[in-house]
């Protein structure tokens, strides 16, 4: 399939605090984005009927797996955006809709960003940052889930048949184009780079928010060996884009 993008500036006139809080690339099409190669490649795909709102989140019932670890019946909490997240606000649903989600295991950011302690390590979260939900009723699910196709319907069944060729990864994404901000692992420690026309803001910080390196950086692959194992926001500025992303040490 060919490759598409966009920014998430094209929903600022659905939220228009987002444009200012959050900068990232993905996808105009939802398979696409549950692409495995993606950066933000979700790790279930589900038909969950939102429950309660909690905090800046939700709790919600899963109706279907498709994809992932998830069971039906099972109750998960979905975190959204504080304000400050490349997330969807949560309370863009209302409280029993079912609809379609690719999620992701949270990042943990919102605890930093937003100065909680909510997230847990088994949560789940919703990015902005592609195509990562889609409308149900009545038995059918109906989005943007292909390029240049506008919005298809189908059936859960059809979903069903066409997301295993989504999760087959056959959409050739050329993700350097996608997103500037790239992290490769080799023997458990990360390497950071970037796609940067002038020198950018670099911060990471640890689980507990603490800064552990703050410098100006070009993009030239960066070796981050020394920090102790964990997990960190790695957090990028340059004038008003903002990237931030989950980086695991391990040894």
């Amino acid at each position: 399939m060919p490759r598409s993008t966009r920014t998430a500036f094209a929903l600022s006139a659905l939220l228009p605090t987002m444009a200012f809080a959050c900068s990232c690339f993905g996808p105009d099409n939802f398979c696409a984005s549950v692409d495995p190669g993606a950066y933000f490649a979700p790790d279930a795909v589900v038909l969950a009927v939102k429950q309660v709102d909690v905090a800046y989140g939700m709790h919600v019932k899963i109706v279907r797996s498709f994809s992932g670890p998830l069971d039906a019946d099972d109750v998960i909490t979905v975190w959204g955006d504080c304000g400050a997240l490349c997330r969807w606000y949560t309370a863009a649903w209302s409280v029993g809709d079912t609809v379609l989600f690719a999620l992701q295991e949270t990042d943990l950011v919102g605890n930093t960003i937003c100065g909680t302690s909510y997230e847990q390590p088994q949560d789940y979260m919703i990015s902005i940052c592609g195509v990562y939900w889609l409308g149900y009723s009545n038995g059918m699910i109906s989005g943007h889930l292909f390029p240049g196709q506008g919005t298809t319907t189908l059936t859960t069944a059809q979903f069903a048949v066409e997301l295993a060729g989504c999760l087959a990864g056959t959409t050739g994404i050329d993700e350097a184009a996608i997103d500037p901000l790239r992290i490769t692992y080799r023997d458990g420690l990360p390497t950071l780079r970037m796609s940067a026309t002038s020198p950018v803001a670099l911060t990471i910080r640890d689980a507990s928010g603490r800064s552990t390196l703050e410098r100006s950086w070009d993009g030239a692959p960066l070796d981050v060996a020394d920090l102790a194992p964990g997990i960190y926001l790695v957090e990028v500025r340059g004038g008003r884009e903002r990237i931030a992303r989950k980086v695991v040490v391990g040894r």
